[in-house]
């Protein structure tokens, strides 16, 4: 092209960003001052997306403080790739502090990154701060509440728990619900958590209870993989199990566990399936 403006520019740092090819869209920026094209607002976007996609924490600092630098007021937007640029790395803190110096209110979008890096990297308080926050300007947000929910259990904080669950009943929210299925003797079990038309019920319970009050003392909900909501589905299918001589295979909606061993009457390991 003999004559390239700021949004061809602008479209080929977005294109390589959102390829992941950081080191184009920075030679790009680069390239730009060459010919004296003066960046935007979008350009530094799409430099610190690119950055936030590559780990690139010190060129990300750079650009901001560049764009800064050259009097282009950052938005939430820009802000917001910062964020997730800390916390995808993993410097959750770091981000925290850069959200409470920031000079306008942060969005639900810039929340709702801190939170996903704090469930990534196991920062169980600051992911409760991120949650409520979030809440705050998005209260119908099912998906919040859900890991506002398992932060809480991981924390122990189980009336926090009975709250927010109660909250979400007051507000009409309701949730996908978790199911596990069981194979036992090559014959599948499906169970669906909260489910009471199991004719054994009765048994169910009665393990559901006894491993219910072993997870609040050890946390085992977070070890059997963080997801409260589908953990009784998974204690269900367990105790139905419970007494079965040969091996037997637990399928979670979400994945395949591993290995997981249920203290109780009996010892019951659960072996992963050749698929």
């Amino acid at each position: 092209m003999k004559i390239k403006d700021i949004v061809t520019w602008n479209s080929m740092i977005a294109g390589y960003a959102q390829h992941g090819l950081a080191d184009l869209a920075l030679n790009m920026l680069k390239e730009m001052e060459k010919v004296e094209i003066k960046p935007d607002a979008i350009t530094f976007l799409a430099v610190l997306s690119s950055c936030r996609h590559a780990g690139l924490v010190k060129l990300g600092h750079l650009c901001f403080k560049f764009m800064v630098q050259h009097g282009l007021e950052p938005d939430l937007d820009h802000y917001s790739c910062i964020v997730d640029l800390l916390g995808r790395a993993g410097l959750v803190e770091e981000a925290k502090h850069f959200i409470d110096k920031m000079p306008i209110f942060p969005n639900a979008v810039i929340w709702g990154s801190l939170l996903s890096s704090c469930r990534l990297h196991g920062k169980v308080q600051i992911g409760i701060e991120a949650a409520e926050n979030r809440l705050l300007l998005v209260p119908h947000c099912v998906a919040t509440h859900i890991q506002l929910v398992n932060l809480y259990a991981n924390a122990g904080c189980w009336e926090q728990v009975a709250k927010v669950r109660k909250m979400m009943k007051d507000r009409g929210l309701k949730t996908n619900p978790g199911f596990s299925w069981i194979e036992i003797k090559n014959k599948v079990y499906r169970f669906r958590a909260e489910d009471r038309s199991n004719t054994r019920v009765g048994e169910i319970l009665a393990v559901e209870n006894e491993n219910w009050v072993s997870s609040r003392n050890n946390n085992q909900a977070a070890a059997a993989g963080g997801k409260f909501i589908n953990y009784l589905s998974q204690v269900e299918a367990v105790a139905n199990g419970l007494g079965v001589e040969d091996g037997v295979t637990l399928v979670e909606s979400q994945r395949v566990f591993d290995l997981l061993k249920i203290e109780s009457a009996h010892s019951l390991k659960l072996k992963p399936r050749d698929f």
